[in-house]
Order: C-alpha cells, then structure tokens, then sequence
C-alpha cells in the first residue's frame, strides 16, 4: 500500500516482485553466477590475447585480478559505457612495474577490447533483431492455423 503512494512506486513494486520471483526459482542464482565467472574468464583470456597479440609476455595471474576489476569499476555509471574510466584503469593497472605493460600499450589494449566489445554486441543485436522477427512470424502462423482449427 505504500508503495502505491509513493511517486514510481508501481516501478519499485514491479522490482520487489521480479525478485521474489527470481527468489522462488530454484538454481537461477548459481546459474547466473557460474554464467558470470565463465563470462569473466573470456573476458580475461580477450585481454591476454590482446597483450600477447602485441608481443607483450604478462603473465595471466595478475590479469585475472585486473580485468574483473576494471570491468566492475567500469560497469558504474560515471561515464557513457565506462568510457575514459576503463581506459585509464587499464593504463593505471597494466603499466604497474609488476606488470610491465606501456602506458600506450596499455591504452591501446583498452580501445581494442572494447572495439571488440563493441562487434560481438552488435552482432549478438542482429541476431536478436532478425531472429525476434521469425519468432514473431511463426507464433502469428501459429496462432493463425490454431484460429482456422478452431472457427
């Protein structure tokens, strides 16, 4: 009821429900979670990639400490998609002597992964724009044939 009072409250109503719901699913959450880390690691090994693909020898060890965390820092909304931020966590974090990347390596790095970022979003928007459409003709014939069987 207090919610309903509240300006948007119907907003924050649905939310509170979405999650209850998500709350109710068994395994959603571990799902959700191993589909995370599996994400994070591909994102690790991109960035690796990236840095061997520039003749750089990093080990993998500390890039399973900086990617996740530049990638959590980055995710806030301070900056259109991370912009600027995830670039300068990279040149911060993989110029560190331990690590021993170049400022400019480092940046370069940063633009290219989210180049590649960037690709593998619009083709995965294609494929949700043209296979939404097919899915949206086959439920019409689907519903057309169930309307002609039943009238």
């Amino acid at each position: 009821g207090l919610l309903r009072r509240v300006p948007r409250g119907d907003v924050v109503e649905r939310g509170l429900e979405a999650c209850r719901a998500v709350g109710r699913a068994r395994g959603v959450v571990g799902r959700v979670l191993a589909i995370s880390v599996l994400l994070t690691v591909v994102c690790v090994f991109q960035l690796l990639t990236l840095v061997w693909g520039y003749g750089m020898r990093v080990p993998w060890v500390p890039m399973f400490l900086v990617v996740p965390s530049v990638i959590c820092i980055s995710a806030l909304p301070l900056t259109p998609n991370g912009l600027g931020v995830r670039d300068n966590l990279y040149l911060y974090l993989l110029s560190l002597p331990e690590i021993g990347v170049s400022p400019n390596t480092a940046v370069a790095i940063s633009l290219v992964a989210f180049a590649g970022s960037l690709v593998w979003s619009a083709v995965g928007g294609m494929l949700y724009v043209f296979r939404r459409r097919q899915q949206d003709l086959l439920d019409a014939v689907a519903d057309e044939t169930a309307a002609e069987a039943g009238g």
